[in-house]
């Protein structure tokens, strides 16, 4: 066989195994990144993610925990722009890389960490602000897991989602961001919770139709506003004064101990 023949075949001898292993051999196939996800990622507009850390109340005390943090922005800032400290939790890795790098660039990665963690399996009791953009069943889901692990006066944030029947402590309107005019949604954990909150949650069919993206739809507002309100009245109790002392208190451990 001449030098020039076996250069002319060699690629093709070194085609047969893939053509004999079937169709996907030497293809790159799925990762658990791409294929096990619950939520689409859908960056948050910077005004948003302010108005966010805004309604939260964040300061320099506070740990930031921001559940499928995406490229880190909510972290980051939360660190940059109010001295918090941050954690943000997400389950791809490519996304995780480029947070830390980015976190890096900011001159934060000090004050911030990500980690690449199922949301329902991470440890969220060191966090006293939870931030979310997943979506209303999502929401449902993660609501026991939250009123079980995180403390009275510690507040959950979520980009246009609510959280079921459990209606927010406050409501505003974040202004035109990535998908329209957006909506922010606050909650402060209570003294009391009511076992329907903490250990029951809706199924997926219910969360998917009865929790709205923003505000009540316009043909009856304000009696949709008041039933979601009475459903919930006798469901959390304000946060007392007792609570107040006790998260006032646990933020300074929390602070000194995490990320």
């Amino acid at each position: 066989m001449t030098r020039h023949f076996r250069l002319l075949f060699a690629p093709l001898l070194l085609a047969i195994p893939l053509l004999l292993a079937g169709p996907d051999a030497g293809v790159a196939q799925p990762t658990a990144d791409s294929t096990d996800k619950d939520v689409l990622y859908v960056p948050t507009a910077p005004s948003v993610v302010r108005t966010m850390l805004e309604v939260a109340g964040v300061t320099e005390r506070d740990v930031v925990y921001d559940l499928g943090s995406g490229d880190g922005r909510m972290p980051i800032m939360a660190a940059k722009e109010f001295g918090a400290r941050g954690i943000g939790l997400e389950i791809d890795s490519a996304l995780v890389a480029e947070a830390r790098g980015e976190a890096q660039v900011q001159g934060v990665s000090d004050k911030v960490k990500f980690r690449q963690k199922d949301l329902f399996s991470a440890d969220l009791s060191k966090a006293t602000v939870v931030t979310l953009y997943l979506g209303p069943a999502i929401n449902v889901r993660l609501r026991p897991k939250l009123l079980r692990e995180l403390d009275p006066g510690d507040r959950i944030v979520s980009h246009d989602f609510r959280m079921g029947e459990w209606a927010p402590d406050s409501t505003v309107n974040a202004g035109r961001g990535n998908t329209g005019n957006e909506t922010v949604y606050l909650w402060i954990v209570p003294e009391k919770v009511h076992k329907d909150l903490r250990d029951t949650p809706m199924s997926r069919r219910q969360t998917d139709g009865a929790v709205p993206r923003s505000t009540p739809s316009s043909s009856s507002p304000s009696s949709s506003s008041n039933r979601v309100r009475q459903t919930t009245a006798s469901l959390t109790e304000p946060t007392g004064s007792a609570a107040k002392d006790r998260i006032r208190a646990n933020r300074t451990v929390r602070s000194a101990s995490a990320p």
